[in-house]
């Protein structure tokens, strides 16, 4: 089907499709399924263009001498063979009409009497050709066509429902389930019998990744929750029949397509009804270490660090969700050697502490690893190189900035070699950024082959006046040995 954004329209719903080209005033609707052609006619001149549809009519509005459209047109028909049904109902001439929501029995339609001023709902019914005005909520809240009822959003905190069938009764409040950690204030919901089907969006600042929340039903006006779904997509659609499918699962293993229909009970029960392939990843850099598998990847919107515990291999863990919208990426996870890993993002070096927190080293400009181990990294700007500290709930610190040269951290110790085969001696506060007293830091240096090392790292706490503890396992050096 021919498109052009500047010149057409499109609608859709219920699997169809309906096409509006504004030149030439020809109106398409297409069975998306088949894909066939179910109407297709010419608007007659002074009929406008609303987006509500079915498979074989079209709704239009005209408008009065005042420009504000008076009236509501059902057409039928082929070519320029059109028939018109009024639409009654309308209580006023209005200045904006839309339509926020539709399936093939019906559509609601928002309307304002003056532009920018209060709004009016209506549900028109394709049966009996008419609207009624119902639920108004100010400011407009996302609408659900359920089979008999119908939903609007009273808040993040509630829904507002009434009968399909008597749009003008009082509404109905559903309190919706009390959100979880990382949940948003925003939700998705419809109707199904005399529950509410809530699904509330994730929020992956406010903590981990999901593919999606639970998918929950509440009794109408109120009740305990029953899950359906522990994970669900965004969007729950009402079929023809009823029932509502919605996507989700409990992992990537069973993502899936599921029914949510009714028992003999009329309490609402969900089957899978067709598998979603798994989608293929890129896996960017892996990090062992300490008994743990960290590795990087775009399994989620933009990149997760996972873990894996070699000891105890399940399913992979998240460590942290990075958002790299308008950042830079995480780069190359180097093991600490205690199963904790480290990552560069833009010009930052961090350990993550938990899934919305971590330890940080910043520079202004982009870095790159070159070692890390326990608490201290080893890396480069290109053109100087830094020993960082993530120290402990005291904060971090850059230990020690130095000339490019090749360069490792050992258990407590930098080695380097020298360009010039020069051994040298460095001591933090030089040329380090120091946030609080460091320990000591002297580098063990490599001459030519065959010749003893200069100097040897020792590691000294000025603000306790002792020398450290060395970890487990690490051996005791004597000066110039």
């Amino acid at each position: 089907m021919p498109s052009n954004y500047l010149t057409a329209d499109t609608a859709t719903h219920s699997g169809f499709l309906e096409f509006y080209h504004r030149d030439t005033r020809q109106l398409t609707v297409t069975d998306l399924g088949t894909p066939a052609t179910t109407m297709q006619l010419l608007l007659p001149a002074g009929h406008f263009w609303t987006r509500a549809f079915t498979s074989d009519s079209a709704l239009t509005a005209v408008k009065d001498a005042n420009g504000k459209y008076d009236g509501l047109r059902l057409l039928r028909g082929s070519g320029t063979e059109v028939t018109e049904q009024p639409v009654t109902g309308l209580r006023e001439p209005v200045a904006t009409l839309s339509v926020p929501s539709q399936d093939l029995r019906g559509a609601l339609l928002t309307t304002q009497a003056v532009a920018d001023g209060p709004s009016t709902t209506y549900y028109l019914d394709y049966a009996t050709a008419t609207v009624t005005p119902t639920i108004t909520v100010v400011p407009p809240g996302e609408w659900s066509l359920g089979h008999g009822h119908l939903l609007v959003e009273q808040s993040s905190n509630a829904v507002l429902t009434v009968p399909r069938d008597d749009p003008e009764a009082t509404p109905v409040v559903t309190p919706l389930p009390a959100k979880g950690v990382n949940e948003a204030d925003w939700s998705v919901s419809t109707v199904i019998g005399d529950w509410v089907l809530v699904r509330h969006d994730l929020d992956p600042f406010l903590g981990r990744y999901s593919a999606g929340g639970e998918l929950l039903a509440v009794p109408l006006g109120g009740g305990a929750p029953r899950r359906l779904l522990p994970h669900s997509a965004d969007k729950l659609t009402v079929t023809p029949d009823g029932s509502v499918l919605a996507v989700g699962g409990t992992s990537a293993q069973d993502w899936a397509v599921h029914r949510v229909t009714l028992d003999e009970d009329g309490a609402p029960q969900v089957a899978a009804v067709r598998k979603v392939p798994q989608m293929p990843a890129t896996y960017t850099g892996i990090a062992v270490g300490g008994g743990r598998v960290n590795y990087l990847s775009n399994t989620g919107p933009d990149q997760t660090l996972y873990e894996v515990d070699t000891r105890t291999p399940t399913e992979a863990k998240q460590r942290r969700w990075y958002a790299t919208m308008n950042q830079a990426p995480p780069r190359r996870p180097l093991t600490l050697g205690d199963g904790e890993s480290t990552v560069t993002r833009g010009g930052s070096v961090e350990k993550p502490i938990t899934e919305n927190s971590l330890w940080s080293l910043d520079l202004t400009s982009p870095v790159t690893l070159l070692d890390a181990g326990g608490r201290y990294t080893l890396f480069t700007d290109g053109t100087q190189q830094y020993v960082g500290d993530f120290g402990d709930d005291t904060g971090t610190a850059i230990l020690l900035t130095r000339p490019l040269s090749a360069a490792a951290l050992g258990h407590q110790a930098v080695e380097a070699r020298h360009h010039d085969r020069q051994g040298q001696l460095l001591r933090p506060g030089h040329q380090g950024d120091l946030h609080r007293p460091r320990p000591r830091l002297r580098m063990r240096a490599r001459g030519a082959p065959g010749r003893r090392p200069l100097a040897v790292l020792g590691l000294r706490r000025r603000d306790q006046g002792r020398r450290l503890r060395p970890h487990v396992g690490q051996e005791r050096r004597r000066p110039g040995r």
